[in-house]
Formats: structure tokens, sequence, C-alpha cells
């Protein structure tokens, strides 16, 4: 918004055939348009950036847990903001992430490295994808949230994949991409689009 990074979050299911460079989502294109990356490490646990444009302020979660191999999974990270008018400063940014696998929070490690804020950037939002590294997998029923989903809300995501009320798909970004698969991409730009849920 300017000052404060806005609170937002994401759904998914996936199902991994590798997780060396697994990328359910990410809006980090080359240098000068990067804002967050949401991706497995080599280890196979999921890893959430938030970032400068250039990505030299950033702040890193880690889930210790790892993702299953040919496996659907539900996984989802919520981000309750940060900013001089937040609870969190962004200082303490990393303490307003939270990661879930299968509905439930997991534990995660975390790092700080200068954050400043994210930069509202021209980059693209990619699922399956990030530059050239293509994830090998399936992801499908995503979804982006313009608030810090509850644990409970999460919890109702992995159960039934959609919340009740008062949720409703925005008129901008109203398909999902249904299932991705290995060298797809979805983007804004592209016929399936994720969707963006907003609170009424």
């Amino acid at each position: 918004n300017g000052t404060d990074d806005t609170p937002f979050s994401l759904s998914a299911l996936v199902k991994p055939e590798d997780t060396t460079q697994f990328i359910p989502m990410a809006r980090y294109g080359g240098s000068g348009s990067r804002e967050f990356l949401f991706y497995s490490a080599t280890t196979g646990g999921l890893k959430l950036y938030l970032c400068n444009s250039a990505d030299t302020n950033r702040v890193t979660v880690t889930m210790d847990a790892t993702l299953n191999l040919d496996e659907w999974q539900h996984i989802a990270f919520t981000y309750a903001g940060a900013g001089p008018n937040s609870a969190n400063s962004f200082a303490n940014a990393q303490n307003g992430v939270a990661i879930y696998l299968n509905g439930k929070s997991v534990a995660a490690t975390a790092s700080n490295v200068s954050y400043a804020g994210m930069s509202a950037t021209a980059a693209t939002t990619t699922i399956g994808k990030q530059g050239s590294n293509y994830s090998k997998g399936h992801i499908r029923d995503v979804k982006l949230f313009n608030k810090e989903l509850s644990a409970s809300e999460v919890n109702t995501l992995c159960l039934s994949g959609q919340l009740p009320e008062p949720f409703a798909d925005s008129t901008v970004l109203a398909q999902q991409c249904r299932d991705w698969h290995h060298h797809e991409t979805c983007s804004h730009s592209a016929t399936s689009k994720l969707a963006l849920l907003t609170e009424k």
C-alpha cells in the first residue's frame, strides 16, 4: 500500500514428483522485479521469500517438515503484513508468517536481512515456474487471499477446498488454475488464471 506490507495468504494442492525447485507460486522476475517466492528447497521443505525488488533485503521462512513425493498435499502460507502501521514492524515481519501442511501449522526457521517491505513491481505472478526453473509435478486449486487467514480457515480449505461467505471471487482474476503439470505456465496473462479471493 506504499507504506506497509498488507496481509495476504496462499492455498494450493500439490503433488510434487521432484522437490528440487518445486514452485507453487512466485512473483519473482529478474533483478528489479522481485516481490515473493514460495518454493521447496533442495531438502523438500517449503520456503517463502518476501523481498525488495532486487532481493537484497529479505525475509526467509523455511518449514522444517518436507513434502512427500507423488502424494497430494494441501499447502498454505499466511502473512500478517508488516510496517510502521502494522502490529509487526519490518524488523519482525518473519513473526507474521506461518506455513501450513495438510491443514496444520508446521515448525519453521526464519531469518530477516534488513527487510524493509516488499516492492510493488511489474513482475508476473507465476504458478509452477520461476524464470527458467520449472516444477515437476501437479499444482491445482491455487487461491490467493487479500488477508491473513486464520488457522481454522486454512484447515477448512484443506478439508473442503473453499471458504464460506463472506469471501467472493474477485472479478479481476476469477478463474482458478485447475491443474498445472510439468512445463505449463499459469500466470495473470494466461488463459487459466489464479483465484484471487477478497473479503466482502
